[in-house]
């Protein structure tokens, strides 16, 4: 009787089980942005970008995915979503590294949840009417290094969680209901270059790690209380 090797068999049974995971893992993207399409209360702004009929969302306007069919990037910006992110179901996109959700109509909470991005590098959420608090678990994307969350009504403090994050390079909290003190190590992880935090309520010393030798934008409305510091104060 004629042996075959068993690599004869082996190697196409794992390319099937890898393609089949790759399949399932594209239709679970799919399957959690027509969830959240449908929560909108306009899902047609949505309807010429994610399409239902289909099992890949690589080919939809706005996301962009590698070479391996994942999601790596979702950019809908300007489109009239009005609706929350409570229905989109972050652990659904592990390997997005880039959300802009910009100049919509989003309202309620930050969900907690989004620290499921574990990739996620660049975050905006700036323009719309998010409320709430920015939650603590934001600390927990270790490859965030852009932070927009400005001209939404966002309230209370920053979390210090934020000062943990070791590749923040950028962050604009401006123009929301924010007061409290600004987390005294922030700046600490010696990649932050830009900070926007005008039009605020925020008050306390400015961390210590923020004046060594940052570029740091306009601080313009702080009332910041400390050393070499004068309240009203603001940075051009």
């Amino acid at each position: 009787m004629k042996t075959i090797p068993i690599q004869s068999f082996l190697l196409p049974l794992l390319l099937f089980i890898s393609l089949s995971f790759l399949e399932a893992g594209a239709q679970s993207e799919a399957q959690a942005l027509l969830k959240w399409k449908s929560s909108l209360f306009q899902p047609h702004a949505l309807s010429s970008c994610f399409l239902a009929n289909s099992t890949t969302p690589c080919t939809w306007f706005g996301v962009r995915c590698n070479s391996v069919g994942s999601v790596v990037r979702l950019s809908v910006p300007n489109a009239n979503l009005n609706g929350t992110l409570d229905d989109l179901d972050f652990a659904s996109l592990p390997g997005l590294t880039k959300l802009n959700l910009n100049i919509n109509l989003l309202y309620g909470s930050i969900p907690s949840n989004i620290s499921a991005l574990s990739k996620l590098t660049a975050l905006d959420l700036s323009i719309n009417n998010l409320n709430g608090t920015i939650p603590v678990e934001i600390g927990n994307m270790p490859a965030l290094a852009s932070l927009d969350l400005s001209n939404n009504q966002l309230e209370r403090e920053l979390p210090d969680t934020i000062a943990q994050l070791p590749n923040l390079e950028f962050i604009s909290v401006s123009n929301n209901n924010l007061s409290g003190h600004i987390p005294r190590h922030l700046g600490q992880n010696g990649h932050l270059n830009s900070v926007i935090f005008s039009n605020n309520s925020f008050s306390g010393e400015l961390p210590p790690d923020l004046c060594k030798g940052f570029a740091l934008r306009p601080l313009m409305g702080l009332n910041l209380v400390g050393p070499g510091y004068e309240r009203e104060q603001g940075w051009d």
